[in-house]
């Protein structure tokens, strides 16, 4: 093991070998530490301020979720915005955004990706966040995914619900429908969103739902959604 790795296999334990590219991207950042400047909002943490950035998070609801997240810190670029490894759920190796003002979401499929965008963002001199997905990446193992979404639905844990969301296909109509049904506007949101980036004929009456919806926040994204799904048709 390499030493300047070990801390973050500490941390994961057993999980640690599970994670995609985890050791590859460590190893990248011992040759490299990225560091830009406000501008380029990229600051990567060596192993051992990562762990440490990691433990102050615990106020943090997403932190302490039962869904098995298993979050860690990768930045600090001094914006209180964070880009934070999931090594589990949504799905394990997918970066999460987490900023200080606005809702959290997966920005990049793995690590590497991740590093990536960032070297390009030290290259042209542009934000890391110009490089973000627009759209999230869809978890391998939905049936899993389903799982987690139905148990924190069922919970009542709206931090974790919302991101997990974000990686779900939407199968499950009785799930979709019971999400649908929730008072919480912001479920209706991401799902009109979802729809919108994947869209499916099967989803076509959510859809004219999110678009019918009298919160502008729903009916916005629903507008695109029923689009994307006619236009399939």
């Amino acid at each position: 093991m390499n030493d300047y790795v070990e801390p973050i296999a500490s941390y994961f334990g057993e999980a640690f070998d599970s994670i995609p590219y985890v050791r590859q991207y460590f190893e990248l950042l011992q040759s490299d530490r990225l560091s830009g400047d406000r501008v380029t909002e990229v600051d990567l943490l060596d192993p051992v301020d990562s762990v440490d950035m990691t433990e102050e998070f615990d106020y943090h609801p997403l932190f302490e979720s039962p869904e098995k997240l298993q979050l860690l810190v990768l930045d600090d670029a001094n914006t209180s915005n964070h880009h934070c490894l999931a090594a589990d759920l949504p799905y394990p190796g997918c970066v999460i955004y987490l900023p200080h003002d606005d809702s959290e979401r997966i920005v990049f499929r793995n690590l590497i990706e991740f590093y990536k965008a960032a070297e390009t963002a030290i290259a042209t001199e542009l934000p890391i966040t110009d490089f973000h997905r627009t759209a999230a990446p869809s978890s391998p193992d939905q049936t899993r995914l389903r799982d987690a979404i139905s148990a924190a639905l069922h919970d009542g844990d709206g931090p974790a619900l919302h991101l997990l969301l974000q990686a779900y296909d939407l199968h499950d109509d009785s799930l979709v429908s019971r999400m649908m049904d929730a008072e919480d506007f912001c479920l209706r949101e991401t799902i009109a969103e979802r729809i919108a980036s994947h869209p499916r004929a099967t989803l076509l009456h959510h859809a004219q739902r999110c678009a019918d919806d009298p919160h502008p926040n729903v009916w916005r994204p629903g507008v695109k959604a029923l689009a994307a799904v006619k236009s399939i048709l």
